[in-house]
């Protein structure tokens, strides 16, 4: 199975412990795209692209809004990981996040038999009179193209899985919570 996961928060060795853990125990063709940097928690961090990773096919592409998970998106990389055709694509954003849909749309445009899976970390109900972004409304009718399109979501907490389908979303969402615990790395 080729999959294709992207995720701003892999830029950071220790969260790409993750993928490398899937890779050991089931037979995937995984592409991680990571932006070549990123900013967490009053950090800049950057992604050493020569360093092993093993059956990961680390590819590192350019974006914009470093450190802003709801307005970032690929100004490269997405598109050439995407023409590889993955049989599903897993991103880590939230529904209503400028990058959800970007993945959704190219994803029509190069392979439109792939499934697309987002996550969320919601723990409040987002109301029509409460959406905490600014630019509601966008964020808004991104959230509703990403409820259309999306095969499936992935909720880190109990509230997230109880708040989206309050929200409109009814496709597949599962409960399946952060982490990996992985031997350290071998240096």
């Amino acid at each position: 199975m080729k999959l294709l996961a992207i995720d701003h928060l892999a830029v950071e060795e220790s969260n790409r412990a993750l993928y490398h853990c899937l890779t050991q125990y089931y037979d995937l063709d995984l592409t991680l795209l990571v932006p070549k940097y990123w900013r967490e928690n009053y950090s800049d961090l950057s992604v050493n692209e020569n360093e092993a990773n093993g059956k990961v096919n680390l590819v590192v592409g350019g974006n914009a809004f470093k450190g802003r998970p709801q307005l970032m998106f690929y100004w490269s990389g997405l598109a050439r990981c995407l023409k590889e055709k993955p049989d599903m694509i897993y991103i880590n954003s939230e529904p209503e996040n400028v990058l959800s849909t970007q993945v959704i749309v190219l994803a029509k445009l190069y392979t439109s038999d792939s499934k697309i899976v987002c996550v969320t970390w919601r723990n409040i109900p987002f109301t029509r009179e409460y959406f905490p972004y600014k630019f509601a409304s966008l964020h808004r009718f991104l959230e509703k193209i990403a409820f259309r399109y999306t095969d499936a979501c992935r909720a880190f907490n109990e509230d997230g899985r109880i708040c989206l389908p309050n929200a409109g979303y009814k496709r597949a969402l599962r409960l399946i919570q952060w982490g990996a615990d992985p031997p350290p790395p071998v240096r």
